[in-house]
């Protein structure tokens, strides 16, 4: 059984990984980042402000789900309250002096924008995160995060059967990472593959030989790449469209521990290869990466 893994609402179990591999990792300066995040995002979980911003996102998904259609959250009738929470957390003093300088700045732009502006910020991420500046991006993303977990914890991911797109059903995100697990009853159909919201946290199921960026399903055009030592994590490349997503096989002994999101941060040396040999990924980690 996989557990929770990370999956909506579960931000403790995130905090606690990011602490128990944080000290030893090599990726400690961006997961000392990661770790700033997870306890803002924390102590704003039980907030009316996150309470109300869940309201709004959950609001008619029973009838879209229905209606089978998706995404089953409502992110623009969010957007304006999704943007004053953004404002809040950009002037806060949340990750002073673990920030790398590029999201430094980018969180005193994101400060110093007019209302209507920011409003249109939050806007371009809801529709397609990959239309805005992945380093004002990760500042809308830390903001709205507790609001769209907890209405994904609300609403629960659809069954295979209803949903298999490469975008999040819940929130219509991007897959951050991808995941290989065993559950009981699938192993005729082999080990099945999930894919993880970068917004919401959500995991639905995907094909396991398909790119989630191009769709691209020739095996031969996409290869892998694994680590020694890192045997449970590797890149899925895609030679149509440049692209790649890391992938977790939770079924590997050394894997018990794992939280992909989380983990997804401690192994950037994989993140490093791949950008070296001109491949790239849409979403960014809960380290800016």
């Amino acid at each position: 059984m996989i557990g929770n893994r990370g999956q909506p609402g579960d931000l403790k179990g995130r905090l606690r990984r990011a602490q128990a591999i944080g000290v030893s990792s090599a990726a400690g300066e961006p997961l000392a980042l990661a770790l700033a995040v997870l306890d803002d995002q924390i102590r704003r979980w039980d907030s009316p402000t996150t309470a109300a911003l869940s309201a709004l996102l959950v609001a008619g998904a029973a009838e879209r789900r229905e209606a089978q259609r998706y995404p089953l959250l409502d992110v623009p009738a969010a957007t304006a309250a999704l943007a004053e929470e953004t404002a809040r957390v950009a002037r806060s003093p949340l990750a002073t002096g673990t920030s790398p300088a590029p999201l430094a700045e980018s969180r005193a732009a994101v400060a110093a924008l007019e209302p209507e502006a920011r409003t249109a910020l939050v806007a371009a991420w809801g529709d397609d995160v990959t239309m805005v500046d992945p380093r004002l991006g990760f500042w809308v993303q830390v903001a709205a995060g507790p609001a769209l977990e907890l209405a994904a914890a609300t609403v629960g991911a659809p069954d295979p059967q209803e949903w298999r797109g490469a975008a999040c059903p819940l929130c219509g995100g991007l897959p951050q990472v991808s995941v290989i697990s065993e559950r009981p009853g699938d192993l005729l159909g082999g080990a099945p593959r999930s894919l993880v919201c970068g917004r919401c946290t959500t995991w639905w199921a995907f094909s396991r030989v398909t790119c989630p960026s191009c769709g691209e399903d020739n095996p031969d055009r996409i290869p892998n790449h694994l680590v020694d030592g890192l045997g449970w994590v590797r890149i899925d490349g895609c030679d149509t469209c440049g692209g790649y997503i890391k992938t977790f096989d939770l079924r590997e002994d050394a894997s018990r521990e794992v939280v992909p999101l989380v983990d997804d941060v401690a192994s950037l040396t994989l993140d490093v290869w791949a950008t070296s040999r001109g491949l790239s990924r849409p979403v960014r980690s809960l380290a800016g990466v």
